[in-house]
């Protein structure tokens, strides 16, 4: 049986990820036509049907996300393949993938990186900063190797390495009402526009140490889905959030946002490397995580 091209497979992964077909057509940039022709040429290769429409969507047969979950596989070693292969002239032999949650807090990363070459110069750290959305499946599925983020630890798909401890704090912008304040609480929000990157509510952030523990939440809410895009507004002064203050040192160092401890005793939240438990003992992810446990404990 003829097998499937690479375009088949890459096919697979974005009609997977959009949501009809026009913006897959536009994903892969070929025409609705060429792609409608693809998929029934996948069809005649393999004798089986893959797609049925639904208004405008296609849905997955079983043989689709059969092929779709291996397809990513494929796809994923073969990038990680790339990746080594361009950068085994430099004497590197493993590539790390890593991001930071909902964060693009890098500033630490010049001094890791130097400091990590010494110890390990084998192994290359590449930096995903588009890669927040599901970073966790992401991780479980072999796209990343280390997610760095803050909050309780894992169960189930990823163990984690401690790194440090950071607080919670109310970020606003210089010259707000609140600068000043010793402490923020939860009933100051009311009258704010409380800006979050999600509305999901996780154990140990501000939806049960703030909210819960207080008896009031704020009024007024904005989702935005990004912490740099609530750091611009909040220098714009259309709200004020809750965020890691590790997360914005940055903005808090220059002196465009201003921190304030959320509650009177604050709230504590740990950072962690995490590493898919798929990851074996002595693998690249699990070494560069252990480094980076070192180096942020020293």
């Amino acid at each position: 049986m003829p097998a499937l091209s690479l375009q088949h497979l890459q096919m697979f992964v974005v009609l997977a990820d959009q949501t009809t077909l026009a913006l897959a057509a536009e994903r892969l940039r070929i025409t609705q036509s060429a792609l409608t022709h693809r998929i029934r040429e996948a069809e005649r290769r393999l004798g089986v049907s893959l797609f049925e429409k639904s208004g405008r969507r296609l849905r997955p047969t079983a043989a689709a996300q059969i092929l779709t979950d291996t397809a990513r596989r494929v796809l994923s070693d073969l990038d990680e393949a790339e990746r080594i292969a361009a950068a085994s002239s430099e004497g590197i032999r493993h590539v790390v993938r890593l991001t930071v949650g909902n964060y693009n807090a890098y500033h630490w990363l010049p001094d890791f990186l130097a400091w990590f070459r010494d110890r390990q110069p084998g192994i290359a750290i590449e930096i995903e900063p588009n890669a927040a959305d599901a970073a966790l499946d992401r991780l479980s599925e072999g796209a990343l190797d280390i997610v760095i983020l803050p909050g309780a630890r894992p169960v189930g798909l990823a163990d984690a390495v401690d790194l440090f401890d950071d607080q919670l704090v109310v970020a606003v912008w210089p010259g707000h009402p609140f600068e000043g304040r010793t402490h923020i609480g939860a009933r100051d929000f009311r009258d704010q526009v409380y800006l979050t990157y999600s509305l999901s509510s996780e154990p140990g952030f501000e939806a049960d140490r703030l909210w819960a523990a207080e008896g009031a939440s704020p009024l007024r809410k904005r989702n935005l889905g990004s912490v740099d895009a609530i750091c611009e507004l909040i220098k714009a002064q259309a709200g004020i959030s809750v965020l890691s203050r590790w997360g914005i040192s940055r903005e808090i160092a220059v002196g465009s946002l201003i921190a304030l401890p959320a509650t009177q005793g604050g709230i504590a939240v740990p950072w962690r490397a995490l590493v898919s438990r798929k990851s074996p003992a002595g693998s690249p992810a699990r070494l560069t995580a252990a480094a980076l446990g070192v180096w942020f404990a020293t």
